[in-house]
């Protein structure tokens, strides 16, 4: 996969109103991208019709030059990965045993991890940093700590696109940084696209190449940090007055509120 690509997408869910209104885009899967928009402006559920996991009401998702409807699960799987905003495990797994769940899409109905499944997800934990608690419960461990170990369970299902929605959330400064540092390394050190949803606009703003801005379920803007993230333009769609600062000779904006 080289090019995901979103042609006219309009979705809704069932009785309800339009909440993605004629989405077209292209995400390259070798790009950092972020998504941001206020609350209710479609963040998550692109999200999901990007993956899949949702179907359009009318227009199409491309991967590449092949409807994403027509591509079965594991296909996706094996292309994209999905790093939820917050997971509930019911039962007490370890951190190994979750990152080996991303080795799902790999392996035959029925079938065991093997030997060369285990190593993958090592390298995954080893490049997240969370080897050495592998053996530790998931509940045991901190909301950052929890990220990084979904984080590496995407890296072992070996994806060339990774999906996360609002990966920083309930993290503070320390864990928000080490996070997106991380995201930062694997899109240029291992070619991974990385597609993700923020609340935070300092965020994106600091770490995204491009960001897509929604509001209302429509592309409001798309482009470099500095074009989409301008007084106007977030002061009118989050309805809340903002200065935009750069520091020294950066081209990273910085969004400070007004009191």
């Amino acid at each position: 996969m080289n090019v995901l690509s979103l042609k006219h997408v309009t979705f809704h869910y069932a009785g309800g109103p339009a909440v993605l209104k004629d989405i077209s885009c292209r995400f390259e899967a070798d790009r950092f991208r972020g998504i941001i928009g206020p609350n209710g402006s479609g963040k998550t559920t692109l999200l999901k019709v990007i993956d899949g996991m949702l179907k359009p009401r009318r227009g199409s998702v491309l991967v590449d030059d092949r409807d994403i409807a027509d591509v079965n699960r594991s296909e996706v799987a094996r292309m994209i990965a999905v790093v939820p905003q917050e997971t509930a495990l019911v039962f007490p797994f370890t951190v190994e045993e979750v990152v080996l769940m991303g080795r799902a899409p790999h392996l035959g109905r029925f079938a065991f991890e093997g030997e060369r499944d285990r190593d993958i997800a090592r390298t995954a934990m080893e490049r997240t940093g969370v080897l050495p608690f592998a053996r530790r419960n998931m509940n045991e461990l901190s909301g950052g700590e929890r990220q990084r170990v979904l984080i590496a369970r995407a890296l072992a299902q070996q994806p060339r696109l990774i999906l996360l929605d609002d990966p920083t959330a309930f993290l503070d400064i320390k864990y928000q940084k080490t996070v997106f540092d991380l995201l930062v390394e694997l899109n240029r050190d291992e070619g991974l696209g990385i597609l993700a949803v923020t609340h935070d606009l300092n965020l994106a703003a600091l770490y995204c190449d491009t960001l897509v801005l929604l509001s209302e379920g429509r592309i409001n803007a798309q482009g470099p940090p500095g074009e989409v993230i301008t007084e106007e333009r977030i002061a009118r769609v989050y309805e809340t007055e903002v200065r935009v600062e750069y520091n020294g000779g950066s081209d990273r904006p910085r969004v400070i509120l007004r009191r």
